[in-house]
């Protein structure tokens, strides 16, 4: 981008251009400049969001793995979980369900249609960040802890929500989550525990 940038300055006095069209090459000028501001931003962050965001994945695992093995669970950031959860997975975001890219597919991508996936595939877990995924939460599912994601990883995922079904199953997750959370990496971010 900054060659592109340097080589087209560098072009333009060169170039006799119709008054017209002057402003069309400002214009075009002020985007490659202005452009590559937001990308230079981006990588600045890149290596300590891409940490973050691996720490969240793996810690997401190995919760998963150690108290749902052999049970169905549903999340939405499938790539560590499948790595280590031994057990069935209902993907929020469709990459691994086809019955979610169904739902996707006919408009009925929402709560009350994940509600009667998560019944039929008897899912025992749901990990979701959030805010992306709140609205695809299964009815009957109440929120029982919520991992606060460091800053800069993704503005659209402050936060991993896990849920799991009302009563005893909520109350043995929250035990759990406490029994996990000293473990988790410092600074990966506050963890709340409801119940």
């Amino acid at each position: 981008m900054i060659v592109g940038v340097w080589l087209t300055l560098r072009t333009l006095p060169r170039i006799e251009w119709a008054p017209v069209r002057q402003h069309l090459v400002l214009a075009l000028v002020l985007l490659l400049v202005v452009l590559p501001v937001g990308k230079f931003d981006y990588m600045v962050y890149a290596p300590e969001s891409a940490l973050i965001q691996t720490q969240v994945q793996q810690q997401m695992a190995g919760f998963l793995a150690r108290y749902y093995d052999g049970r169905t669970v549903m999340v939405n950031d499938i790539g560590r979980v499948t790595w280590e959860h031994r057990g069935g997975l209902l993907d929020a975001w469709a990459l691994a369900s086809v019955s979610v890219l169904r739902l996707q597919y006919d408009g009925e991508y929402n709560s009350a249609h994940t509600t009667v996936l998560a019944r039929e595939d008897h899912v025992a877990a749901v990990a979701l960040y959030s805010p992306t995924f709140n609205f695809l939460v299964p009815q009957g599912y109440v929120k029982v802890a919520v991992w606060q994601i460091g800053a800069g990883a993704n503005q659209d995922a402050t936060a991993v929500i896990f849920y799991a079904p009302a009563g005893a199953p909520a109350q043995a997750m929250a035990s759990d989550m406490r029994a996990f959370a000293p473990g988790m990496f410092p600074g990966s971010g506050s963890v709340t525990i409801y119940g």
